[in-house]
């Protein structure tokens, strides 16, 4: 059974977004032209994923929504009531061989690197999910927002699989690249495959953070 939703922190500043649509303007010129099966993530629907869900029907989204919003005080302990602003920027391939990556991503990091505070609270939603069985990933948190991704390339004669992405020349220009500063203003939970005039993934529900 496919995903359904997943559990989501969205990237929602405009200047981030706007850096981000630049870098993608520039590597589909200068590193990307001939690879068509390419695609870049709208900068509208930029987000750090904490859990992929399986939510079948509206009574299970009901109390997925239900539960996340029974965390709110924890989430709120953990992040002292502050709000919470991350660093968006260094490009990451997700793969170990770069030369066939599938996904580039940007790192999500503290403002205040002591302050391990996006970590914490993205590790306490994907136990506290995982634990009242709402989420049975068992790959590993990475905490990361995607930008570009390798896809099946459709062709007269049919879909080809793509083989992924030579990201070598592109990572050793833009491994350092910084999108800037930003405050994330919520977690919801956030449908697939569906979004917003925006771009941003439509919203089942959500708890707002300081």
């Amino acid at each position: 059974v496919p995903y359904t939703h997943f559990i989501s922190l969205p990237i929602s500043d405009i200047d981030v977004q706007r850096r981000v649509k630049q870098f993608q303007d520039d590597v589909a010129r200068e590193f990307l032209r001939d690879v068509d099966c390419r695609t870049f993530v709208d900068p509208g629907s930029l987000h750090i994923t904490v859990g992929m869900l399986r939510l079948l029907t509206p009574a299970q989204v009901a109390g997925a929504i239900e539960y996340l919003k029974s965390l709110h005080a924890q989430i709120y302990d953990i992040l002292g009531t502050r709000s919470l602003v991350v660093n968006i920027g260094r490009i990451k391939a997700m793969e170990q061989n770069p030369a066939k990556a599938r996904v580039l991503y940007t790192l999500a990091e503290d403002f205040e690197a002591s302050d391990n505070r996006l970590q914490r609270l993205c590790a306490f939603l994907r136990e506290s999910f995982t634990n009242a069985g709402y989420i049975d990933e068992k790959r590993d948190l990475t905490i990361h927002v995607t930008v570009i991704k390798a896809r099946s390339s459709e062709r007269a004669e049919g879909t080809r699989s793509c083989a992924g992405i030579n990201a070598v020349p592109l990572l050793k220009k833009h491994d350092m690249l910084s999108f800037g500063t930003c405050r994330l203003g919520q977690v919801q939970i956030a449908r697939r495959f569906l979004h917003t005039e925006s771009g941003a993934y439509e919203s089942e529900g959500a708890v707002l953070l300081p």
